[in-house]
């Protein structure tokens, strides 16, 4: 290796491990969900150095084995179509065993070409014995070095994702699957200043089931449970529910907010798009058969909705969550099964 690619593994090593930890203490502090693009990024970077400042590209595996580019380190010499790998099963048994034989595969040809470098790294990198991606290096000076610093930066990613999977839990109900209160308090400020930036506007869903105590009482407490599971059904996205119906888009964010109320988050949806989508809840839940629900004061399972949307109705995620609940105020006081505007 020429001097001027000479590295201290060490020392990109310990930057490595200090950016990472960096991320994870953000993210924990703020109740922040991990930037998996930042994580990746700072791999890329650390492989880069590791191979005397050469473009480094990440490659992550879709539905069939194939390989695609997430992110680079730097200009490539082909579009990145070019980079696709398609994996067979043997090539994905060959590498859960041996990572580092991605660049010898005869799959990894085509890419190696279409990058018009002669020296190329690569290696596999595993989730659950299982290929989930790679790195490539347009470069293979300090072939040690590198294998070492791939095998430490999918140390780095397991954990992430475990990191990713405890803090996922910790925000999710139990009782309903959706997200909670806590997930709500750390997501919602990021959504506003998200919609700021871009110059969108973003609503929220605030749902009461009404008389739920009325329920419980001439139903019992399981029913109660029962009853709050299947409304938080109809909150998730239709690929998330088990019956058909009304959904949600998979981009709008259900959480339960309290003990019968819930509140969606609708990214990038006027008032009238969120007016539409609440009246089309109530309406679902109105006319669905709830064991239980004939001994309701209204003779049938029934919601209360108030909405309020960024910017007009609110200023930050306190304000716009405020103004949500005093529609829904509003709603329940004007006879319920209702939605409310602000």
């Amino acid at each position: 290796m020429n001097d001027s690619h000479k590295v201290d593994p060490d020392q990109i090593l310990t930057q490595l491990h200090r950016n990472f930890l960096s991320i994870l203490q953000t993210s924990q502090s703020k109740l922040l969900d991990l930037d998996r693009a930042e994580i990746h990024a700072l791999c890329l970077a650390a492989l880069s150095s590791a191979g005397g400042g050469a473009p480094a590209v990440l490659l992550l595996a879709k539905e069939g084995g194939e390989l695609t580019l997430e992110l680079s380190s730097g200009p490539l010499p082909c579009p990145p179509e070019k980079l696709a790998v398609s994996l067979s099963e043997a090539d994905r048994e060959l590498l859960s065993r041996e990572p580092f034989r991605l660049g010898s595969l005869d799959a990894f040809r085509t890419s190696r070409e279409a990058l018009q470098v002669e020296n190329v790294f690569a290696a596999a990198l595993l989730q659950d014995g299982r290929v989930a991606g790679a790195l490539i290096l347009l470069s293979n000076q300090a072939i040690a070095v590198l294998e070492m610093l791939t095998t430490q930066i999918n140390v780095i990613l397991e954990y992430a994702g475990v990191f990713e999977s405890l803090v996922s839990q910790a925000m999710l109900d139990d009782l309903t699957g959706l997200f909670n209160h806590r997930y709500l308090t750390a997501r919602l400020p990021q959504e506003i200043a998200r919609a700021s930036r871009h110059g969108h506007s973003i609503s929220l869903v605030f749902c009461d089931v009404d008389d739920f105590g009325a329920f419980t009482l001439n139903n019992g407490r399981i029913s109660g449970y029962s009853l709050l599971a299947k409304v938080a059904n109809m909150l998730k996205s239709r690929a998330q529910q088990t019956e058909p119906g009304f959904s949600f888009r998979s981009s709008d964010i259900p959480v339960r907010y309290g003990l019968e109320q819930f509140v969606v988050m609708l990214p990038e949806t006027p008032k009238e798009g969120a007016l539409t989508k609440a009246q089309r809840l109530c309406r679902i839940v109105e006319s669905t058969s709830f064991p239980g629900g004939d001994t309701q004061p209204l003779g049938k399972v029934t919601l209360s909705v108030g909405v309020a949307t960024f910017p007009e109705d609110a200023s930050d995620a306190v304000s716009i969550l405020e103004a949500a609940d005093m529609a829904l105020n509003q709603a329940r006081e004007r006879g319920k099964n209702r939605v409310q505007a602000v």
